[in-house]
């Protein structure tokens, strides 16, 4: 499984939403909640051993947002 697909995977057991959805979704905002994103973050950089800063944090609202910054 690559960074994006677990990515995808993480944010899918957080929110309860199939990966499919979000696959069709990755640039959609408000698929989620704020606490939800506090889940996400911990949760990544649990798994990818990062640190996201609060500018990072504040520019998670998509996908397709969260893959970049994980990959970089």
């Amino acid at each position: 499984m690559n960074k994006a697909e677990e990515v995808l995977q993480i944010i899918s057991d957080i929110t309860s939403q199939p990966i499919e959805h979000l696959r069709e979704n990755q640039d959609k905002v408000g698929l989620w909640d704020s606490f939800n994103t506090v889940e996400i973050v911990f949760a990544l950089e649990e798994k990818f051993g990062i640190t996201f800063s609060q500018d990072d944090i504040a520019s998670l609202t998509t996908i397709s947002a969260i893959i970049s910054k994980v990959e970089k």
